[in-house]
């Protein structure tokens, strides 16, 4: 299958491991020397923070080779989320909202 950058940013990101929807295609990123891309940046979906208002959308880059399946709608990726740390170790504070968001979405 050929598939446009257009067509690939209205694809769903769903991983296989959780089922969890994280997003879609927000841009990739591009090894130029060797012509290959090498991830997907995924715009996670916003959520409703104070007041009902949407709050800032975060990214996440997921590796090329952690893509199982590039589908007609959905693109499945087998992705490790932030939450099996334990405790919040070693965690930045937009890691913690990731998977707090991740959490939320399940």
């Amino acid at each position: 299958m050929v598939c446009k950058f257009s067509e690939l940013k209205n694809k769903e990101i769903v991983n296989v491991s959780t089922g969890a929807k994280l997003g879609n295609v927000a841009d990739l990123e591009i090894d130029t020397q060797n012509c290959v891309i090498t991830s997907l940046i995924v715009a996670e979906k916003p959520k409703k923070g104070f007041g009902g208002l949407m709050q800032k959308s975060n990214e996440s880059v997921i590796p090329f080779a952690n893509i199982k399946l590039i589908g007609d709608d959905t693109i499945l990726v087998e992705f490790e989320q932030a939450e099996e740390t334990p405790a919040g170790e070693g965690l930045e504070e937009t890691d913690f909202e990731k998977s707090e968001e991740m959490i939320d979405n399940q």
